[in-house]
């Protein structure tokens, strides 16, 4: 068994499960017709929000989620605790084409959509009832999308996330949990990618096999904490991450990590592989351990390969 770095969370290493890669021509994507998210369907979502453009098109669009989980009706009973259902949901299409995956943009728009997920995160919190803004990416049936036009959800909620809290209370500056997780893995075999400033790596303890994290060396908060050029670095190695990803598996989730308005943190990405035949069981469920079948050594290693 192997602890998290700082959680009390646990993990079981049972191999005698080979490395399985999909095979590349299980990646399906639907036909574009009549899809919501395409160039020239744009009367088909809600009034759009934002946009990058070039040379008279749209690049990334951002619009509201018709059918979003948040500012449902609020419910109030004696005893039991309860928070405001406030809260925006929005979509970020990163991409206009309809067959394109987010590993498959080129570097500059994947700028374009960090750039994209930065603005959406303060503008948002401009709102002081909100309290986090979650940034992710459901990529493939498998991880939950709906639809297989590649596209990014914003939901901003008044409570900051328990887990999120906890990451908080580990990562203040000088004294930061993911700082020295960052010194060590770097040069570990774990290690999968390193550019100037970030590094890729399978953490010690996955909660879930094959997970990959891109992690900022310096301690920044969040993306407004990144250069222009740092930006383009992240977009370099989270490219490759995807990429890499994408050799065991077309479906994916990938979560942002960021401290919240006026709250210290180190920023970082999580990036989850979902096999369909490793789906959490009743032992998990049950005790809150994670069982993976391939150690993140092994993972690493192919990652790399």
């Amino acid at each position: 068994m192997r602890k998290d770095y700082f959680r009390d969370l646990w993990t079981f290493v049972a191999p005698g499960r080979s490395l399985r890669p999909f095979d590349s021509g299980q990646i399906q994507v639907s036909d574009s017709q009549g899809c919501f998210f395409c160039p020239g369907n744009e009367h088909m979502t809600p009034p759009e929000i934002s946009r990058i453009s070039k040379n008279g098109s749209w690049q990334v669009r951002v619009f509201p989620n018709k059918f979003p989980i948040v500012g449902g009706e609020d419910f109030s009973d004696n005893g039991w605790k309860v928070a405001s259902s406030h809260g925006y949901h929005e979509v970020i299409t990163e991409t206009p084409d309809h067959n394109k995956r987010l590993s498959q943009v080129t570097k500059q728009e994947m700028i374009y959509t960090l750039i994209t997920y930065r603005d959406r995160i303060n503008a948002l919190e401009k709102d002081n009832r909100i309290g986090y803004v979650s940034v992710f990416k459901n990529q493939g049936r498998e991880a939950g999308a709906s639809l297989d036009h590649s596209h990014t959800q914003v939901l901003a909620v008044s409570q900051v996330p328990a887990c999120i809290r906890e990451k908080m209370d580990y990562s203040h500056a000088g004294n930061c949990i993911y700082c020295i997780i960052v010194e060590e893995e770097k040069t570990s075999p774990r290690a999968v990618f390193e550019t100037q400033a970030f590094v890729a790596f399978c953490p010690f303890a996955p909660r879930f096999t094959h997970e990959l994290w891109v992690v900022a060396k310096k301690h920044v908060r969040n993306l407004n904490d990144l250069s222009s050029a740092e930006v383009a670095d992240l977009a370099e190695i989270l490219l490759k991450s995807l990429q890499a990803v994408e050799k065991v598996s077309p479906n994916y989730n990938m979560m942002v990590n960021y401290g919240p308005r006026g709250a210290d943190f180190h920023f970082h990405i999580e990036i989850v592989p979902r096999i369909p035949h490793q789906v959490k069981a009743g032992f998990e469920l049950g005790t809150n351990y994670a069982v993976i079948t391939t150690s993140p050594e092994e993972t690493a290693a192919f990652y790399k390969g």
